[in-house]
């Protein structure tokens, strides 16, 4: 995917993030973060809101994050 978006857009900074580990990125300095479905992902709570804090130390001080999830259904349906 990377390769992919380095493709589409040359100029943009792009990085492989391992599990959890966000130290590559300095700390506040988003205005916005989107995840769209990867929490649905994520069995476990905790890691859930292990991952979301870290996310949160992400932003401004005015950042928002965008988290867009689903329910299982939405794949039977």
């Amino acid at each position: 995917m990377i390769e992919a978006a380095q493709a589409a857009d040359p100029g943009g900074e792009y990085h492989l993030i391992p599990d959890g580990d966000l130290s590559v990125l300095d700390k506040r300095q988003f205005d916005l973060i989107l995840s769209a479905f990867a929490f649905d992902n994520i069995p476990n709570a905790d890691w859930r809101i292990t991952l979301l804090s870290r996310l949160g130390s992400l932003l401004k001080d005015t950042g928002r994050i965008v988290l867009l999830g689903s329910t299982p259904e939405i794949y039977l349906h």
